[in-house]
C-alpha cells in the first residue's frame, strides 16, 4: 500500500511540480504506471506463493506444522514448569 503511495507522489509531482516538456511528461506517466504495475505484479505474487503468511500468526505455524514447542493439544505447560529431562544412570 505504501509502494502504491509512493507511486501517486511519484506522479504528482512530474505532472504537476516538475517543468518538463510534454513528451518529458508522457515518459514519467509511463514509468509509473510500470512501476504500479510492477508493484501490484509483486503482491499479487507473494499473496499466490504464501498465503499462510497472510492468514496465520506464529503459534498456528507451530501448530500446522506439528510443532508445537511445549505440552500436547490437551494441555499446555509453561515453560518454568518444565522438568528437566532424566538422566541415564553411569555405571560407576
Amino acid at each position: 500500500m505504501l509502494a502504491l503511495l509512493i507511486v501517486e507522489a511519484f506522479l504528482g509531482t512530474v505532472l504537476i511540480g516538475a517543468q518538463l516538456q510534454p513528451e518529458q511528461k508522457m515518459i514519467c506517466v509511463w514509468l509509473g504506471v510500470g512501476m504500479f504495475l510492477i508493484v501490484v505484479a509483486g503482491v499479487w505474487l507473494l499473496v499466490w506463493a504464501r498465503p499462510v503468511n497472510l492468514t496465520f500468526d506464529k503459534f498456528a505455524h507451530l501448530v500446522d506444522r506439528g510443532k508445537i514447542i511445549y505440552g500436547t493439544e490437551m494441555e499446555w505447560v509453561r515453560l518454568e514448569n518444565l522438568r528437566p529431562p532424566l538422566q541415564k544412570e553411569t555405571e560407576p
